[in-house]
C-alpha cells in the first residue's frame, strides 16, 4: 500500500508529519491521528482538518484556547465558599460527571454530551440525583456565562442550553415510623447511632445539624429547662443558595422532654460533640461524625425491614407534630422552614411557646423514650 502523502504508520497508528505553508509563513504539525493502519479514510480526513485549521490560524492568528467545564467547575465552588456556602455536596456531585464533560470545552457542555451519561445512570441513580446534578452543572454554566470574564469576553458566550432530566418513575414517598418501627430500628441499629438516630426523629434536626452539634451550642434561657434550645450556626443550617454570607441565619433547635433525655445520655461523652465518633483518633479524641446515614444505619434498616433513609426521622418528626395538633406555623419554625417573620418566635417568650408545642409530641399520652447509656439500654420517663 502507498503511504499516504503527509502520514506515516508508526505502531500500528497513523501519525502526521506534514509542513503547511501560507505564503511566508509555516507551521510543522506533528501529532498522531489515533486512527489504526485499516482506519486510512480516516486519518486522511483528520489530516485534512489539521491543514485546513493550520492554515485558519496562520490567516486569521491562533484562535484562544476555550476555557474547560473544569475550569468554570473550580471557580463557581470557589464563588461558593466566598459566599459563606458548604461545597462539600457541589464537589460531590460535580464528580459524578467530571468524567465524561470535565475536559470539554464549556460551549460544548448540552444535552448532546451529557445524554450517553444520563442514559448511565439509569439503574444506578434515582432521576431526583440527575435532576440535582443537571442542576449543577446548570449554575456552573450560568456562572460561566454571567460572572466569569476574559476582559470583556464572558467564559461561556453561547446560550446556556436547556438541560432536561429524565423521569424514570422512580420517586420514592417519604416513609413515617410508627412507634413500633421505631423500636424495631433501634433494636438493630449500632449502640452510637442510638442516641443520635432518637434525637433527630425527637426534633425533627437535619442529618449535618445533628452531626455537628457541639455542647458549646447550647443555650441558657431562662424559665426553660437545661438542654431546651441549641443553636445552630449559619454554616450548619441549610440555606438559600441565592443568599450571601452575611445573609444567612442560625436558626435555634428546640428540644422537647424525649430530645433532652437523650442529650442527658450524652454529657458525660468526653467530647466537645454531642453525637461523636464510637472510636478515638489518632490523639484519643472522640472526633465529629461525618455522616450518619452510613453503613450501619442502611444495615439496620435492612434487618428491621424498613424502607427509610436517615432524613425520613425528619419527615417523622413533622408528621407526629401534625399528629399532636402543633399548628401549621410553629411546624415549620421547629422544622427550619424558610419563613420570613420568625422575630416572635426567636425572643425568649417565643422559645418558650415553641417548646410548649413540642412537649406536645408524646407517646401513648406520656414521654417514653429508649435511653442507651455507657452500660445498658433501658426505658426512662423524665421527671
Amino acid at each position: 500500500m502507498q503511504r499516504p502523502a503527509g502520514l506515516s504508520l508508526r505502531g500500528g497508528f497513523w501519525h502526521i508529519q506534514k509542513t503547511v505553508a501560507l505564503g511566508a509563513a509555516k507551521r510543522r504539525i506533528r501529532e498522531t491521528t489515533h486512527f489504526r493502519e485499516e482506519e486510512v479514510d480516516e486519518a486522511n480526513r483528520y489530516l485534512e482538518q489539521r491543514i485546513y485549521d493550520v492554515q485558519t490560524e496562520l490567516r486569521q492568528g491562533p484562535k484562544k484556547r476555550e476555557h474547560l467545564f473544569m475550569d468554570a467547575a473550580v471557580m463557581y465552588v470557589l464563588s461558593l465558599e466566598r459566599r459563606g456556602k458548604a461545597t462539600g455536596g457541589t464537589e460531590v456531585i460535580l464528580k459524578r460527571v467530571m468524567d465524561e464533560i470535565g475536559n470539554l470545552p464549556l460551549s460544548h457542555v448540552h444535552m448532546g454530551s451529557l445524554g450517553p451519561w444520563i442514559d448511565a445512570q439509569d439503574g444506578k441513580l434515582k432521576s431526583s440525583t440527575v435532576k440535582r446534578t443537571l442542576g449543577v452543572v446548570a449554575a456552573v454554566l450560568n456562572h460561566a456565562a454571567r460572572v466569569l470574564c476574559d476582559g470583556n469576553t464572558p467564559w461561556l458566550s453561547t446560550a446556556v442550553p436547556k438541560l432536561e432530566a429524565p423521569d424514570w418513575n422512580d420517586q420514592r414517598p417519604p416513609y413515617k415510623l410508627t412507634w413500633e418501627e421505631q423500636d424495631k430500628l433501634v433494636s438493630q441499629l449500632p449502640k452510637h447511632l442510638v442516641a443520635p438516630a432518637l434525637f433527630s426523629v425527637a426534633t425533627g434536626a437535619r442529618e449535618q445539624e445533628v452531626a455537628s452539634l457541639k455542647w458549646s451550642q447550647e443555650c441558657e434561657v431562662t424559665g426553660l429547662p437545661p438542654g431546651s434550645i441549641w443553636w445552630v450556626p449559619p454554616e450548619v443550617r441549610k440555606g438559600n443558595a441565592r443568599k450571601t454570607r452575611s445573609e444567612q441565619q442560625g436558626r435555634y433547635l428546640v428540644c422537647n422532654a424525649m430530645a433532652r433525655l437523650v442529650l442527658d445520655s450524652q454529657r458525660q461523652n468526653g467530647s466537645e460533640y454531642v453525637f461523636p465518633r464510637p472510636r478515638p483518633d489518632k490523639d484519643g479524641n472522640l472526633v465529629r461524625t461525618e455522616r450518619l446515614n452510613n453503613h450501619g444505619f442502611r444495615t439496620a434498616r435492612a434487618k428491621a425491614g424498613l424502607p427509610i433513609r436517615w432524613h425520613d426521622l425528619r419527615h417523622t418528626f413533622g408528621e407526629r407534630a401534625a399528629a399532636a395538633g402543633i399548628p401549621w406555623d410553629y411546624r415549620k419554625v421547629l422544622l427550619a422552614h424558610e419563613i420570613k417573620d420568625i422575630t416572635g418566635h426567636y425572643s425568649a417568650p417565643g422559645l418558650k411557646l415553641l417548646l410548649e408545642e413540642a412537649e406536645k409530641i408524646t407517646r401513648l399520652g406520656a414521654v417514653v423514650l429508649r435511653v442507651v447509656t455507657q452500660n445498658v439500654t433501658q426505658t426512662k420517663r423524665p421527671a
